[in-house]
């Protein structure tokens, strides 16, 4: 009796063990499945971050590489095939003012606009002697093509006609002789309002020796103060320019115009 009681027992134990054990190992085997699944989204966020910095790598290199430079000398005449591409149209070209020549061989080569740096800059023309004498210089210049602007270097072309002579320069003045008498200065203007300081201004270059600088000042138009500017003026032979200004009188300011006196 004591036989049958135990082995009662001990069925019964292991009978009601055996669902705890059970659900211990689906709990055991769901971990790996969980860490799989995980490890996999993991790498699914990796390639999407990867991706996004790729794309923003390409990104920068399309802006760097933006412009190319593809030069190759043309060996029968010097000059460049097309060089530099870019997106972005060049300013128009300046409009140099060239000096006299240093010789009759010098030649001008033209000033252009250079991509530099992703930006243009002005490159001024000058006077340069051929490597062969009697060949001329083919300016540099931009294209349009397909949608971008293609550059073209300047290149010594072969023998061709001679450039005229740059013109002399006309001979410089010589202080004239005034002619009877200058015209009279303006009347004289008197006001109660001070007049403003005078501005700074930028001289230009001398025409000639025979000419001075007469500075601009505030003159009074009836209402208010408008600026004269300066300007260059021929000597006169035998005349003094007194120039104008403005005479404090008490409350009052007066206006003595510049004129020509002996």
């Amino acid at each position: 009796m004591k036989i049958g009681t135990s082995i009662g027992l001990f069925v019964i134990s292991v009978a009601g063990g055996l669902p705890a054990h059970a659900h211990d190992g689906r709990h055991q085997g769901d971990h790996p499945g969980q860490d799989r699944r995980e490890e996999r989204r993991e790498d699914r966020r990796e390639d999407r971050r990867e991706d996004r910095r790729e794309d923003r790598r390409e990104d920068r290199r399309d802006d760097r590489h933006e412009w190319r430079e593809e030069r190759r000398e043309d060996r029968r005449d010097g000059r460049v095939a097309p060089g530099v591409r870019i997106r972005l149209a060049p300013p128009a070209v300046r409009v140099e003012v060239r000096g006299n020549p240093p010789s009759a061989r010098h030649r001008w080569v033209g000033g252009f606009w250079r991509w530099d740096g992703g930006r243009h800059v002005w490159i001024g023309g000058r006077w340069e002697l051929p490597p062969v004498s009697n060949q001329i210089w083919v300016d540099a210049h931009w294209a349009s093509e397909n949608g971008e602007w293609v550059f073209y270097d300047g290149y010594w072309s072969g023998s061709g006609p001679l450039p005229p002579p740059a013109p002399l320069p006309p001979p410089a003045p010589v202080p004239g002789v005034m002619r009877g008498y200058p015209p009279p200065p303006p009347p004289e203007v008197t006001i109660s309002m001070a007049p403003p300081a005078p501005r700074q201004e930028v001289v230009p270059p001398q025409p000639s020796p025979a000419h001075f600088w007469i500075a601009g000042d505030w003159i009074w138009d009836g209402r208010q103060y408008a600026w004269a500017p300066g300007h260059w003026e021929m000597r006169h032979d035998g005349w003094e320019w007194v120039p104008p200004h403005w005479e404090h009188h008490g409350h009052h300011w007066k206006w003595k115009a510049g004129h020509w006196r002996r």
